[in-house]
């Protein structure tokens, strides 16, 4: 008795809310496809419970939103049915696309993984646009901007495991430009994965609680305990709501055992935090919690547990399978530097919105960057698949960039240029100007190369040198011929079909010229 009083002292007069969720890692031991197959019949269930349990409150589906495409591409029957339970609060989803690794992505990409889960949050009509919580339960240590990207998009909560330990469970976490949040620390040695299920017989239940109680944050400020219950592809306890109660009932049960969200757990812990003056009613970006601890920067330590718990950061994902990193590096560098900016542009000049097309590219690189996808710390099968998700994405880009360069060209005057002749447009994406050389690949008559003369923008003639030339077969593919007298050529970039756009012939010569380009 004198063991069970111990434990549950930790818990009396507290509010504990008891949150049920997944950690749905879209793609590791298994494939994507094997997962989503379960991913289908767990999300069939939870509609099936929420649906047949009035008082079953809430779920949290691991604040992302992509689960919601993965599902509704198999069940788009069930479409009305989730955007129902959605929309109640009932399922938490947001604010993440995809749970990233946060050190291998760039910062743009952490922009378009929070816009895309907004959209999808929207559509689905959740509240406030989903979960306004950085919830950041399994990435493998966290950047220093974190706090930083947060405020950004309206949040000024995150929840955290990995990448610090023996921390007090409320403090502010600085980034460098000054920018705080409130972080509350899920414990050192369970994380996430507090207890899988509770046991359905009430005073084992009330067991399973009490051996948990040391880890529900002792040290606390507030009345506040948050109890998660499930782990990795757990899912949902259809009869929690049950359980609660009968366990409520037992003698010794916590004050007050409630099955709650991280939404309502989060803003429960700030009004105590408020109560006691720990946390201003009106906090401002860059003004912290007088009376918490705070800490400032990057964390990347090894959570070490005083109760054996030991939870490293997996460091070495960042150097694991390098050609994946690579490769999203570049598609990053693609969408970024050349499709986007250029499509701004181009429909600056009339040219049709080219966002949907964008949004799809985005989707597809973000489903690389989950933080077992390129952390590279996943089975094989995984990894072969990435490839096709970067080329989607690599190729939608390149074709926009080279779309949209080509109708910034035809915007171009050449009335005063010679005729015949093809007009090449240099496009430089940096924020400075450039001067060096650039291959250009255009396609002449058979002729024409040996009469071959280059003029700048300035009416100038341009030193050209032959590089290389060869008879090729063009075919018409473009349905608006109007796009094909232009020749686009990337600062840096191989000559070549991805780096020009094609005057088509049906027997030409391809000429490669290197000219000396200031942009």
């Amino acid at each position: 008795m004198e063991g069970r009083a111990a434990s549950m002292g930790v818990l009396e007069n507290r509010r504990v809310h008891v949150v049920p969720h997944t950690h749905w890692d879209r793609e590791w031991y298994a494939t994507f496809q094997d997962f989503r197959m379960r991913l289908v019949r767990m999300m069939d269930r939870l509609l099936d419970v929420l649906e047949a349990d009035p008082g079953y409150r809430c779920f949290l589906w691991d604040a992302q939103t992509v689960v919601v495409e993965d599902y509704l591409e198999i069940r788009p029957e069930a479409a009305e049915r989730l955007r129902r339970q959605i929309a109640a609060g009932r399922i938490e989803i947001g604010p993440w696309y995809v749970q990233p690794d946060e050190s291998l992505i760039s910062g743009e990409s952490y922009v378009r993984n929070f816009l895309l889960a907004r959209h999808i949050a929207r559509r689905q009509g959740a509240p406030g646009e989903g979960v306004r919580v950085g919830y950041l339960p399994d990435m493998f240590g966290h950047i220093s901007q974190m706090p930083q990207l947060l405020r950004g998009f309206g949040i000024d909560t995150a929840v955290l495991w990995r990448g610090i330990s023996g921390v007090e469970p409320e403090w502010t976490w600085r980034a460098p430009d000054g920018s705080e949040v409130l972080a509350l620390h899920l414990p050192d040695r369970t994380g996430y994965s507090m207890v899988h299920h509770l046991a359905s017989d009430p005073a084992e239940a009330l067991r399973q609680i009490e051996g948990l109680a040391p880890d529900l944050d002792p040290d606390s400020r507030t009345d506040v305990r948050l109890l998660l219950v499930g782990s990795d592809h757990v899912e949902p306890q259809s009869n929690l709501p049950a359980l609660l109660a009968a366990v409520r009932a037992l003698e010794g049960a916590p004050a007050e055992l409630v099955q709650s969200g991280l939404g309502a757990y989060v803003e429960h812990v700030r009004q105590d935090l408020r109560r006691q003056g720990l946390l201003p009613v009106d906090w401002s970006e860059h003004g912290g919690g007088a009376g918490l601890g705070s800490r400032t920067g990057e964390l990347r330590d090894t959570n070490r547990s005083p109760r054996g718990g030991f939870n490293f950061v997996l460091p070495n994902v960042l150097s694991s399978r390098m050609p994946l990193k690579l490769r999203n590096a570049e598609t990053e560098r693609e969408l970024t530097a050349w499709a986007e900016p250029l499509s701004a542009l181009a429909r600056l000049g009339g040219a049709p919105a080219a966002h949907a097309f964008l949004r799809q590219a985005w989707s597809h690189l973000l489903q690389n960057q989950p933080h077992d996808s390129i952390g590279g710390c996943s089975r094989d099968e995984v990894h072969r698949a990435m490839p096709a998700r970067f080329d989607a994405a690599m190729e939608i880009a390149q074709q926009i960039t080279l779309e949209s360069a080509a109708r910034l060209a035809m915007q171009i005057d050449t009335s005063a240029l010679p005729e015949p002749g093809r007009v090449a447009m240099v496009v430089n994406p940096m924020p400075t100007s450039w001067q060096g050389a650039v291959e250009l690949c255009v396609d002449l008559p058979h002729s024409a190369w040996r009469d071959l003369e280059v003029i700048g923008p300035d009416g100038a003639s341009v030193a050209a040198q032959v590089v290389e030339r060869r008879d090729v077969f063009r075919t018409r593919s473009m349905p608006e011929p109007g796009l094909f007298p232009v020749v686009v050529a990337n600062p840096g970039a191989a000559p070549g079909p991805e780096s020009g756009w094609f005057t088509a012939f049906e027997g030409c010569q391809e000429v490669h010229l290197r000219v000396v380009a200031d942009v």
